[in-house]
């Protein structure tokens, strides 16, 4: 059982290293499909983004407060960090699944259309959105595929008159597949 579990893990840190983290490109997917269901300029560094089981499927299960039936959940985690170090959240209200521009409210509460955040766990906060937006530029419900861009800025405290933004987060790019068996 040992052996299986070490080969087990083998293979997971082969399959991660194999993960390109050169930040030239964010192409290379097939029929000019972008290789990384998110990519994102944190303070300025660019980071190619993968959802948290590889590929580019939307989460499911009760991640968040957002339940599936309402919101579509896109995460994404930074190929290069290991697993875990940082993730982005992306909250879709499935009753505004069309291209336009949306203002991420910053409540976080179920009730919201549009929601992100941010979780560093190389410092333990949670950074919540205090301003930004999410634009859905292709939606195609038939094959479930959702493409946009976004961009936000957190703040540990976002509930203050004048937070602190810890992170700006700029030339925000996903491209996933949602409600997928």
């Amino acid at each position: 059982m040992k052996l299986l579990k070490l080969a087990g893990l083998s293979l997971l840190a082969c399959a991660l290293h194999s993960c390109s983290d050169d930040d030239s490109s964010s192409t290379g997917g097939t029929n000019n499909e972008p290789q990384y269901a998110m990519t994102v300029k944190i303070n300025g560094t660019l980071y190619n983004m993968t959802a948290p089981l590889g590929g580019n499927n939307a989460s499911q299960g009760g991640f968040s407060e957002y339940p599936d039936e309402t919101h579509i959940h896109l995460q994404g985690w930074p190929v290069n960090l290991g697993i875990g170090a940082m993730e982005i959240s992306l909250y879709l209200d499935r009753n505004n699944l069309i291209p336009g521009t949306y203002p991420i409210e910053t409540d976080s509460s179920p009730d919201a259309t549009f929601d992100a955040d941010l979780i560093d766990n190389t410092n333990d906060e949670f950074e919540s959105a205090v301003s930004g937006t999410i634009t859905i530029t292709e939606v195609d419900t038939t094959a479930k595929k959702i493409k946009g861009t976004f961009q936000f800025r957190t703040s540990d405290d976002p509930w203050v008159a004048s937070p602190v933004i810890n992170y700006d987060l700029t030339e925000g790019t996903f491209n996933y597949d949602y409600d997928q068996e």
